[in-house]
């Protein structure tokens, strides 16, 4: 394969990537949605975000941060909020296994 073959690849790839990252499905879903193998697609996702690439190559890669946990009593929930201004309020009653398989999901 060309240098030339590897980058068309490569951006096809990466179209399909930031296709997913816009639509509101999982990958699996989306996977299913366009005929892609599951596997290899997760395996393009892995290697644009080591490479700090993101939707379209855009984006930064998604990485942990550190955060801090402060109890409010009046609060009915809790939230969570990214670096980018980005912010999930969420009430009480959600499950801790759901927030765990969404951050799992998401990674």
């Amino acid at each position: 394969m060309t240098k030339e073959e590897q980058a068309q690849r490569r951006a096809q790839w990466l179209d399909h990537i930031a296709s997913w990252e816009k639509s509101s499905l999982t990958r699996a879903a989306y996977c299913q949605e366009t005929g892609l193998k599951r596997n290899t697609f997760n395996d393009w996702v892995v290697r644009a975000r080591r490479k700090g690439e993101g939707v379209a190559g855009e984006s930064p890669a998604l990485s942990w941060v550190p955060v801090s946990i402060q109890a409010d009593e009046a609060s009915p929930g809790f939230e969570l909020r990214g670096a980018n201004s980005w912010q999930l309020s969420l009430p009480a009653t959600v499950s801790p296994q759901w927030v765990a398989n969404l951050l799992r999901e998401l990674s």
